[in-house]
Formats: C-alpha cells, sequence, structure tokens
C-alpha cells in the first residue's frame, strides 16, 4: 500500500531581504512579531541590539505559466511596522495581500520609506504553493 503524504505546514521559512523600488506582492500570514533573541558578541562599549521585527508571508510571483507563491519570512522595518499596525490593528493583518514598494531612505534621514496597496488575483485562482524544502542554516554561517 503506497503512504499518501501530504505536507500541511512549514515549521521553518527561508528569510527574504526586499530590494529598493520592486514591487513584492504578500500575504501575511502572521501579525508583526519579535524574532527570539539574537545571540551577539559583546565588544566593549557596544550596546546589544534589539531582536528584530518579523512577519510570515507567502511571497506570490507571476511567470509565463502563472502564479506561483512561497513560504517567506520578511524583515518589518519600524516604517513598515507603524504603518501595518496603523491599518490593520490586532490580528487585522493576518490574510491581508499587499503590494510592499521599498523606497529610498528619506534625505538626511536613516530609514526608507515604503507604499502599500491591497491586491487581488485576477483569475480567483490560489496558486500553487512551492513546496521545495530548504536547507536551515544558522545565521551568518553558510
Amino acid at each position: 500500500m503506497a503512504l499518501k503524504l501530504k505536507k500541511t505546514e512549514s515549521v521553518t521559512r527561508e528569510h527574504f531581504q526586499m530590494e529598493l523600488g520592486v514591487e513584492y506582492y504578500f500575504e501575511f500570514q502572521t501579525q508583526v512579531y519579535k524574532a527570539p533573541n539574537v545571540r551577539t558578541r559583546n565588544v566593549a562599549g557596544e550596546v546589544n541590539k534589539e531582536p528584530p521585527m518579523l512577519a510570515d508571508v507567502l511571497l506570490f510571483v507571476e511567470d509565463a505559466e502563472g502564479v506561483l507563491s512561497k513560504e517567506y519570512t520578511i524583515i518589518i522595518n519600524t516604517v513598515l511596522k507603524n504603518i501595518l499596525d496603523d491599518t490593520y490593528p490586532g490580528d487585522a493583518l493576518i490574510g491581508e495581500r499587499l503590494c510592499v514598494v521599498k523606497l529610498p531612505k528619506v534625505q538626511g534621514r536613516d530609514y526608507n520609506r515604503f507604499n502599500v496597496a491591497r491586491f487581488d488575483l485576477d483569475d480567483g485562482e490560489e496558486p500553487a504553493v512551492d513546496t521545495t524544502p530548504v536547507p536551515n542554516r544558522m545565521r551568518g554561517k553558510a
């Protein structure tokens, strides 16, 4: 008898970093949350950094064969977190499909701006989820 196994949920996710000026189509699967404590080396005179804010998302990508989605964890900076918290309080962010564009830093400031818009799939069909396994790597290690 053949086993019929089906992956239902990823425990680990690949990290995704946004580039400037590129439209990313995300469906948020979690509210923004604080990462577990980051282990850092204490260098004399340095203050330990706060853990980053993260969110688990599906990233939608369109190619010649249709729309495909892949699970990622993205880093949410303070500006984007404020936009999301103001617009989607509590658990309202979960399930929202948002197009996010990272804009250049404001002149004289040390932060990036973001454009955020809602989007919907034209054909109404849910895209296939890319379930290709990804090796789990510790940060800073190859």
